[in-house]
């Protein structure tokens, strides 16, 4: 059995201290030459950053779901590493500079940890100096090369399993099957080895066989894997990524033994703990602890929420308000008429709503999630 993470998203807001005029050149000019694709057989998309060579996107990326998530004009890979890049010399209070994730493949290849550092020190060189740092999603991992995913699947189509989330379900595809836990967290396990089949990259193929399976071709593989995100993460005290790598075993140990366990028989809700783990998943047990290593005992008590949050909101609903009094033509002299026009109209709302459920509902939201903040991540495959 071989751990690892998946996946690795961060975000930083960023001063930069020197050079900043010099490298929004040099990402400008790229990022034109990488809408000119092809001249001659040579591609026009490789340029230097930071000494290393990388590789512009044409187009740039929007952060968070929808359209109206912030713009990172510029989307490149380096050193296996994908960044997208803000047009700003200063850092934003609540936006981020740069986003950083490294996916499947770069994690297969480097620990997730060298690959945090790389990206550091690569800013640092361009003369970038870190203000803020956010965690935004990592997915640890253990593989199973020669274990089929039989005993998971039986044990939840049995209902033998124990978790504190509430959505799950059995997935079968031509990617093979894969039991979900959860949501926020989520647990996927699937059969890896049927998965890589059914996508046909055979670089990823090879690179998993040699990193994850010994490289051996097992007859059967299975992947346990959770998805954390931000929200997640700040549930248990993770807020950088320092903050994941300082607090994983701890964290690691938590999600297999407290927050899911597949049991031999169904268990009887009021008494959980009296329920046999099922062989398989005790060995999934033992191998996140050989990689993460055992729990210390660290804190994984939620962060503070932060402040600025409910101000945005509030900013946010006055928009909507003056958006609204124009489109019926409205317009006002003083604030009073706006706050007039406002109240009026929220109180007619408020009399055929049940306001008082909407609010408890809206609370209990609230501490589910976790907090106030924002969560920014890329918008990306499952894994």
């Amino acid at each position: 059995m071989t751990g690892g993470e998946d996946w690795l998203e961060w975000s930083w807001s960023i001063a930069w201290e020197r050079g900043w005029p010099e490298l929004r050149e040099v990402l400008q000019s790229a990022k034109a030459m990488a809408s000119r694709g092809m001249v001659e057989g040579e591609a026009l998309d490789v340029f230097e950053f930071g000494g290393q060579p990388a590789v512009m996107s044409p187009g740039g990326a929007r952060l968070g779901r929808g359209n109206k998530g912030p713009y990172m004009p510029w989307r490149f890979t380096s050193q296996g590493l994908v960044f997208l890049v803000a047009d700003r010399a200063e850092p934003h209070r609540t936006l981020p500079s740069v986003v950083v994730r490294a996916d499947g493949r770069a994690c297969l290849t480097v620990p997730a940890e060298k690959l945090w550092d790389r990206a550091g020190n690569l800013l640092a060189s361009l003369g970038g100096r870190v203000q803020r740092e956010r965690l935004t999603r990592v997915d640890p991992c253990l593989d199973l090369p020669g274990v089929a995913i039989g005993p998971i699947m039986e044990a939840y189509e049995a209902g033998a399993f124990v978790t504190r989330a509430k959505a799950h379900q059995i997935n079968r595809g031509n990617r093979g099957t894969t039991v979900y836990i959860g949501r926020s967290p989520q647990l996927r396990v699937y059969d890896k080895l049927a998965e890589l089949n059914a996508k046909g990259d055979v670089v990823k193929h090879a690179l998993t066989a040699y990193h994850r399976w010994s490289g051996v071709e097992p007859r059967a593989a299975t992947r346990a894997e959770f998805q954390l995100d931000r929200l997640t993460l700040k549930s248990r005290g993770i807020d950088t990524v320092r903050d994941y790598f300082d607090k994983r075993a701890d964290l690691v140990a938590y999600l297999a033994n407290d927050w899911v366990r597949f049991t031999t028989e169904r268990p009887d809700p009021t008494h959980t703990t009296r329920a046999r783990t099922l062989p398989m998943w005790s060995m999934i047990q033992r191998g996140f602890a050989d990689w993460v290593g055992r729990p210390i005992g660290v804190p994984l008590d939620p962060l503070p929420r932060e402040s600025y949050e409910t101000s945005l909101l509030i900013k946010s609903a006055l928009g909507l308000v003056m958006t609204a009094a124009v489109r019926r033509g409205k317009t006002f002299g003083t604030e009073g008429d706006l706050l007039r026009f406002a109240a009026v109209e929220l109180k007619t709302i408020l009399r055929d709503t049940d306001w008082r459920a909407r609010m408890m509902r809206k609370a209990v939201e609230f501490v589910d999630e976790g907090g106030a903040e924002g969560v920014y991540a890329v918008r990306s495959g499952q894994h």
